[in-house]
């Protein structure tokens, strides 16, 4: 080592080797990888590791049996978390994945610990990082079919995943909650290609935006990005959704149209009269519009539209808080 990275391995037996030999140690300052993390041990998950570098140990003359202790000094290593529950991790090769064996022993400062184990090959270091994301997630999207919307979504890495809350919305900004479809993964923890799908039946018909809110068993969650599934083509103007009802200061409407259409919209009370009213140049298909009712008094209303080819949607009742 050098002065800013010394880091020596210390070898010692608790059962002594069957046949004596000799024991070459080396310390290789490169990036390990990360083949078989993550890995948890007495409910500690290790989804990272030590990037500054690795330990080899290589028996000759006939060294074999025994089984011993040994005592990493990761001098220089950025270990997050609790440096303490930082642990030794084994693997026989570059190219064989990182595993647990033996007894975890609390670590000293920068001296990660092991006993219990047999055999020589190459160790490392892992340790839990709560910033590092619990899931990779590759892909997400939606289609509709026979008014199901079908969601898929692909992830290439979990780690403590406890699943997802798929999440629904008509206007893209307020979400409710579909479903809950828990990790496929072993324990929450995977390195493989793992595929999930949901078939969501929307009472409305409707386009509908969709998002994952990915849970930890540490209860912190991550949100994906938001997708959206349109609805089926109308063959009428409908006023497909008011929400929310009752409402306080403003009323969204979704207003669906099978062409583009000039659409006169009228808040009345319930004796017909008019209170309030706006214009909407709405466009094919589904259309969002907001209207402040913040200055009507509490009671219950009417939202009424008219087009100006003479059509007229469903009148829908909301109440006013």
């Amino acid at each position: 080592g050098t002065a800013t990275t010394y880091r020596p391995i210390r070898i010692y037996y608790s059962i002594a080797p069957t046949v004596p030999g000799t024991l070459t140690v080396e310390h290789i300052a490169t990036d390990p990888g990360n083949n078989g993390l993550p890995l948890t041990e007495s409910s500690v998950l290790l989804n990272n590791y030590g990037k500054e570098g690795y330990w080899t140990a290589t028996a000759a003359g006939g060294l074999t049996g025994g089984t011993y202790g040994v005592e990493l000094t990761a001098q220089g290593f950025t270990i997050s978390g609790t440096p303490s529950e930082a642990r030794v991790i084994k693997r026989t090769n570059s190219s064989s994945p990182w595993t647990l064996q033996g007894s975890h022993s609390a670590a000293t400062g920068n001296v990660i610990r092991r006993t219990g184990l047999t055999g020589f090959s190459e160790f490392g270091v892992a340790y839990f990082d709560a910033v590092l994301l619990p899931v990779t997630l590759i892909n997400f999207n939606g289609t509709r079919n026979n008014g199901i919307n079908t969601l898929n979504w692909q992830t290439v890495s979990e780690s403590n995943n406890k699943g997802f809350d798929l999440q629904r919305s008509i206007d893209g900004i307020n979400f409710s909650s579909v479903a809950f479809i828990s990790s496929k993964a072993v324990n929450g923890n995977s390195n493989t290609t793992l595929n999930y799908f949901y078939n969501d039946a929307p009472s409305q018909k409707t386009s509908n935006y969709y998002r994952l809110k990915q849970a930890d068993f540490d209860n912190r969650t991550t949100t994906s990005r938001i997708i959206l599934i349109k609805g089926e083509q109308p063959n009428a103007v409908t006023l497909s959704i008011v929400y929310p009802n009752p409402a306080l200061n403003s009323l969204n409407l979704v207003i669906s149209l099978p062409a583009p259409e000039k659409v006169d919209i009228a808040i009345t009370g319930v004796t017909g009269n008019v209170l309030k009213q706006q214009t909407l140049n709405a466009a094919a298909g589904d259309n969002s519009s907001t209207i402040d009712i913040s200055k009507l008094p509490r009671g219950t209303y009417f939202v009424k539209l008219t087009c100006a080819s003479g059509c007229q949607a469903e009148t829908k009742r909301f109440v006013k808080q």
